[in-house]
């Protein structure tokens, strides 16, 4: 709880997740931590179809390149495919 009200509901969340989560696993007892509340931080890409054939770069690439940070590609291949069609 931050009663400083300094950090944003998605700054918390985003420690508590890559911080203090792994802290608390290590206390003997605690089997798992499961996180309840707060914003998770989302990102969005927005690709435009002109610059990536004009590098040459196709989608594929772009995908496998973000692919290790679990990003879901589902809702944003669709919308890419439909504009570039």
């Amino acid at each position: 709880m931050d009663r400083s009200h300094r950090r944003s509901l998605a700054e918390l969340r985003s420690i508590q997740d890559w911080y203090l989560r792994y802290q608390l696993e290590t206390v003997p007892g605690v089997a798992e931590v499961a996180t309840i509340g707060g914003f998770v931080k989302q990102y969005q890409v927005n690709l435009d179809p002109n610059k990536l054939r004009a590098y040459g770069i196709p989608l594929s690439t772009v995908i496998e390149k973000y692919a290790p940070a679990r990003m879901k590609w589902v809702g944003a291949c669709s919308k890419w495919a439909a504009r570039s069609t």
